[in-house]
């Protein structure tokens, strides 16, 4: 899977997640970079370089599709649908989430009105 379809699935999967998963998201990028500024100086010929970047792409693509998986799962729950995995302490956590995005969608159309 390519860099550009991993991002495109992220942000589909992210449309209506919480401005936290974008801000979760941005430091994990950042934290992408360093890892990646940190395994390209510890190699030193061009060989372990290539070799490095080959296994932090791959770890890096494995965390990305977790995230995205993560991402999914809780869009589906935020939407009501796949609750059945969760337990009772995750099921008030969303509910509590859900309540406080509700309340500030309803002060936001109280503004406009």
């Amino acid at each position: 899977m390519s860099k550009y379809s991993l991002d495109k699935q992220a942000f589909e999967s992210s449309r209506f997640a919480t401005p936290y998963l974008c801000f979760a998201k941005a430091a994990g990028v950042r934290g992408t970079i360093e890892r990646y500024k940190k395994a390209s100086a510890a190699s030193s010929n061009t060989e372990s370089v290539s070799e490095a970047n080959t296994q932090f792409y791959q770890q890096e693509s494995s965390k990305l599709r977790r995230q995205i998986r993560d991402i999914q799962n809780l869009n589906r729950h935020i939407l009501g649908e796949a609750l059945s995995s969760l337990s009772l302490k995750e099921l008030k956590n969303l509910e509590s989430r859900l309540e406080k995005g509700l309340s500030r969608v309803r002060s936001r159309k109280k503004d406009m009105m």
